[in-house]
């Protein structure tokens, strides 16, 4: 068990970076439960299906990362902040139609 949540651990530390290729590798070699292995193994399939149209930044070192950026602020705990990017489908194309109404 130890060696489980110690190989969960480093999947979701690298996970949690970016770091796809380091992911994979700790859970190629590891032997979890079923259902953690595959929950894990989507979450690494889903990162490197979108890794394309996610800005290259996001898989830099994240210390570097936060470095440039000049992260954290005070009072935030860097262990717990994600950073999230989205886009809603067709939103650009609604954005340059409908920009006036939007308030710009």
């Amino acid at each position: 068990m130890e060696a489980a949540i110690h190989a969960t651990e480093r999947i979701a530390s690298s996970l949690s970076h970016f770091d796809l290729t380091s992911a994979e590798a700790v859970l190629s070699t590891s032997t979890l439960p079923e259902p953690l292995h595959d929950a894990l193994k989507k979450i690494l399939t889903n990162l490197e299906i979108y890794r394309p149209y996610l800005p290259d930044a996001l898989f830099a070192e994240m210390h570097s990362l936060a470095t440039t950026l000049n992260i954290p602020a005070p009072g935030i705990d860097t262990e717990k902040a994600a950073i999230v990017f989205t886009d809603i489908q067709g939103s650009t194309a609604t954005w340059e139609a409908w920009h006036a109404p939007m308030g710009c």
